[in-house]
């Protein structure tokens, strides 16, 4: 949607501020600079889509709050016209904003230590309950987006876990870590977005699409000339390169040696993690190592 491009929404303000496993801040970056790449709907997307529906219903049986909204109209905040907001729901007396997760146990986020025996909803102790500490960074940094949008105090986060544990978190409003949100946002939008100036690249991979993003094609024919400064990188490119030559020639030997002990088994393990060498439904077998993080 063009209107992305416009400002800054609650699922990237995570990704500002550092705390996001799904984003970075060039990415973000990239996203409103180069439009967003169409991706393909994965698996969790999908089934979280169709839980939603099913979530509200099970949110309004539970608490008794009915709700309304989409989750896909945009609105802008009154007064940074920079913040975009499009909450799953909003509860009609306008208390809580309401935003639905799923999850499962391979989910990039954790959320705390949780009771699943705990009363799903009990209006007393909602009405005080603060959960923040149970919520992962990145959905509350969300949370915090959608009270600014809708200044609303309550933000309430329904999280359904392997299609069977069910579990409505609750958040207060926080004016201290909105106020550092929204100054987090307006320093990335002016003095990254606006200008064109991109943040710094986490690794070198997010590096090279912003290369191709800022590159896509070379212009005349006649290659650039070199200067002492350029001929010190090239050497240490050419070092590196031939470096890498040998290693990768040595990786394939090893992995070989390793794909003829493991023959016709998925795999190997050992104390040392697990090698899966697995075939496909469309009968490609790839070879993947699982090594286990040596303890200091």
């Amino acid at each position: 949607m063009e209107i992305r491009k416009t400002g800054i929404g609650s699922s990237e303000i995570g990704a500002i501020v550092g705390v996001s496993p799904f984003n970075t801040k060039l990415g973000v970056y990239m996203s409103k600079v180069f439009g967003e790449k169409p991706r393909k709907e994965t698996p969790n997307q999908r089934w979280g889509l169709l839980h939603e529906a099913a979530m509200a219903i099970a949110y309004e049986e539970d608490t008794g709050l009915k709700l309304v909204g989409d989750g896909i109209t945009t609105i802008r905040h009154p007064k940074y016209e920079w913040m975009l907001d499009s909450v799953d729901r909003i509860t009609t007396c306008r208390t809580r904003v309401v935003d639905f997760k799923t999850a499962n146990r391979f989910s990039p986020v954790e959320y705390g230590e949780t009771n699943w025996d705990l009363q799903v909803w009990d209006a007393a102790l909602h009405a005080k309950r603060d959960e923040t500490d149970l919520i992962p960074q990145c959905h509350q940094c969300q949370g915090h987006w959608h009270m600014a949008c809708h200044d609303i105090d309550n933000f309430d986060l329904p999280l359904l876990i392997d299609g069977f544990q069910w579990r409505i978190f609750s958040m207060p409003r926080d004016l201290e870590v909105e106020g550092l949100l929204i100054e987090e946002g307006d320093r990335f939008w002016h003095d990254h977005v606006l200008p064109r100036k991109p943040p710094p690249a986490e690794n070198e991979d997010e590096r090279e699409e912003l290369l191709k993003a800022l590159y896509p094609k070379h212009v005349g024919a006649a290659p650039m000339q070199t200067n002492d400064e350029i001929d010190v990188l090239v050497a240490q490119f050419r070092e590196a390169y031939e470096q890498h030559k040998h290693f990768e020639g040595e990786v394939k030997h090893y992995k070989n040696d390793l794909k003829d002990i493991i023959g016709n088994a998925p795999g190997l393990e050992g104390p040392w993690g697990k090698l899966s060498w697995t075939t496909d439904k469309n009968g490609v077998r790839s070879f993947t190592p699982r090594f286990k993080t040596t303890k200091e």
